[in-house]
């Protein structure tokens, strides 16, 4: 028996590349769960879900000189034990996510769009038929959209997974497509097919909702139905008025990354259930968008029009964004831009108010890779490089990594896969961060994306998963890395 208990303490500290401090002192008690927003109109409710821990990935990690010590722990339905982590700073792991916490009851918490159910994924190809007329004469730069917040479904231009899309000038829809691949299942849930057409008001560029319908598919595992039916207008009954500081976005293009490119700039106005109170929590339907050509200066929009079909009680919400390409190359692929962007999200004004957008959030400064430029691509940086930066002033709240793996997309050119997601409270001053162990692969090329949030409404340090309005963001890309 002592010899069972002495290999036990042995293999509840795993000590990684070198050497961390020693797993020991009290148990990490956590809990992770999801409220889900549903909107079953008029009412919007919601529920309570525990995420499913049992066979997840849960530990403590413990950072050292140069690598981890690694405290193994378990989970259950919305909870999870990690027994022996010493008080102080520790990387909370649970699968691909990490926080850096030094929290002993961690209440991480998120919000979701649409009810458990809907959660289910779909792993049977599924057709759907689309036949419906009553359409605005199409245009190949118009948009069609697929919305439920009961579902938490957003499927936008359907018809481009289409052999038969609409032809230029059609009044009706008939194709067929693979409902599987973008949306979630529904059983007569409320679901709004949109058409956002393409013109211009205030000097620009606009696609702006004009026609819906609202449906109530059946959609299972491998089971479609047929979306038909008469789109109706939509009344253009309110306004947007906005001084997009647009310079100041793009202003900030050489922070992004090594040789970053201009990819262009949108505005988008769109609604979404209790978005005022929770932020920008999941897909909004959007109502309008507009494309300014890139360069031209800051952007004031004065009386554009626009309407909803939707529930009067949804939150509209405003986002302006610049994004900049940066170039990767996978292994046998052709070289593509991947993108950064720099953004902020807030409530829209009332009709016939005046609002304003302009950055909150700048990204981090002179990436770093064990010290050395990481705007340089290097090879050989092993398991768990120690990334840094410099904050930016004023500093961010919080600070998000993704590990991005270069992969080969199916026209053969470059994609990238998340592999993991690191959360930091940028608010004490952190200034670095080390890639965990198990994260980057032998034979494999990343690259880090940094995205500073400013979100002044939320306490980053115990909701590191929470955005409030207004918010901000900036993204900064390093260079290309392998282990």
């Amino acid at each position: 028996m002592l010899a069972v208990a002495l290999w036990a303490l042995v293999i509840a500290c795993v000590p990684v590349a070198s050497q961390g401090p020693a797993c020991s002192g009290d148990t990490i008690n956590g809990t992770r769960e999801i409220t889900l927003v549903v909107d079953p109109s008029p009412s919007t409710t919601t529920a309570t879900f525990e995420v499913v821990l049992g066979t997840s990935t849960v530990a403590a990690l413990l950072p050292g000189a140069s690598g981890f010590a690694v405290c193994p722990g378990t989970g259950t339905d919305g909870a999870f034990t990690i027994p022996m982590v010493p008080v102080g700073p520790y990387y909370l792991q649970l699968d691909s996510i990490y926080v850096v916490t030094s929290q002993r009851n961690p209440a991480l918490r998120s919000d979701g769009l649409g009810h458990n159910d809907a959660m289910a994924v779909l792993a049977d190809e599924t057709q759907v038929n689309v036949s419906v007329n009553g359409a605005d004469p199409w245009k190949t730069s118009d948009i069609l959209q697929l919305y439920s917040a009961v579902t938490g479904t957003f499927i936008m231009n359907p018809q481009g997974k289409s052999t038969s899309p609409p032809a230029a000038g059609a009044v009706s829809f008939n194709f067929n497509f693979d409902w599987s691949q973008s949306g979630n299942r529904t059983n007569g849930d409320a679901t709004y097919l949109t058409q956002l057409v393409s013109g211009s008001a205030s000097a620009q560029p606009v696609t702006t909702l004009t026609k819906a319908l609202l449906l109530n598919p059946v959609i299972l595992d491998g089971s479609g139905d047929t979306l038909s039916g008469t789109l109706s207008a939509v009344s253009l009954d309110r306004n947007l008025s906005m001084d997009w500081k647009r310079t100041q976005f793009t202003a900030l293009q050489s922070g992004v990354g090594q040789q970053a490119v201009n990819a262009g700039d949108e505005l988008a106005l769109s609604v979404i259930p209790d978005g005022a109170t929770r932020g920008d929590f999941g897909s909004s339907a959007p109502l309008l968008y507009v494309d300014p050509p890139a360069n031209t200066g800051d952007v004031p929009l004065s009386s554009v029009p626009y309407g909803t079909p939707y529930p009067g009680t949804w939150s509209t919400l405003v986002r302006a964004a610049s994004f900049f390409g940066v170039e990767y190359q996978a292994a046998a692929s052709t070289a593509s831009n991947l993108f950064g962007s720099i953004g902020t999200v807030d409530v829209a004004p009332k009709s016939g108010q005046m609002g304003l957008l302009q950055p909150l959030s700048q990204p981090v400064g002179q990436p770093m890779l064990d010290g050395q430029d990481a705007f340089q691509p290097r090879d050989g940086v092993g398991e768990t490089p120690l990334l840094s930066w410099t904050l930016p002033s004023p500093p961010p709240d919080s600070i998000h990594v993704l590990v991005r793996r270069l992969t080969r997309a199916t026209d053969g050119t470059t994609t990238s896969k998340i592999d993991a997601a690191i959360y930091l409270n940028a608010t004490d001053g952190q200034g670095s961060v080390r890639i965990p162990p198990g994260v980057l692969k032998a034979g494999e090329h990343y690259f880090f994306a940094i995205r500073t949030f400013v979100s002044p409404n939320v306490q980053a340090s115990e909701d590191p998963f929470l955005l409030a309005l207004p918010y901000g963001f900036a993204d900064l890309l390093t260079a290309t890395v392998s282990p």
